[in-house]
């Protein structure tokens, strides 16, 4: 497995801390991972775990960016588990600090739910480095199921949120 890290960011505190991190798990299936940094409108991270059946190697694919043009702090709009109808029809109270997101109904079932998100501040480059990596080590490590849970946007976020915490825990 080879870390394919951008110039400007070699060295980072975030990816080396990352590193050292997730090599206690089995890397053998992982090409690379690739971090760099990105300019675009919109969040500080983004990042995409490419399967095997997508890659010529076979092999799992991570790329992670960071985008240092708003600076920092940044933020992440962090998904956690949905906002669902009650049975009298009316919605329950949002939790502080969260945002409403798209409305769903399962035609099947008629189950209603609206997704919600958290803002998580990003203080520096190396916390979003951190994230993002684990973000997307999460999607490699369910899938070759060296952890629990689903594969889910959900439990990846709340995976990249536990790692960023153990980081900013280690400075």
């Amino acid at each position: 497995m080879r870390w394919k890290v951008a110039n400007e960011l070699q060295g980072a505190a975030g990816i080396e801390w990352s590193r050292q991190y997730f090599s206690a798990y089995d890397l053998s299936e992982c090409e690379w991972i690739t971090v760099k940094r990105g300019d675009w409108d919109g969040y500080s991270v983004k990042g995409r775990c490419h399967f095997p059946n997508g890659t010529k190697s076979g092999l799992y694919r991570l790329n992670c960016s960071v985008n240092n043009r708003p600076g920092w702090p940044g933020y992440k709009y962090q998904r956690v588990s949905p906002l669902y109808i009650n049975e009298d029809g009316t919605w329950p109270p949002v939790p502080e600090g969260h945002i409403v997101g798209q409305w769903f109904i399962d035609e099947t079932t008629g189950r209603e739910w609206q997704r919600l998100y958290r803002k998580v501040p990003l203080f520096t480059e190396d916390e979003a480095l951190t994230y993002i990596i684990a973000h997307e080590m999460y999607h490699y490590l369910r899938r070759t199921r060296q952890i629990e849970g689903k594969n889910t946007e959900i439990e990846a976020d709340a995976f990249g949120m536990g790692v960023l915490m153990e980081f900013r825990g280690f400075k």
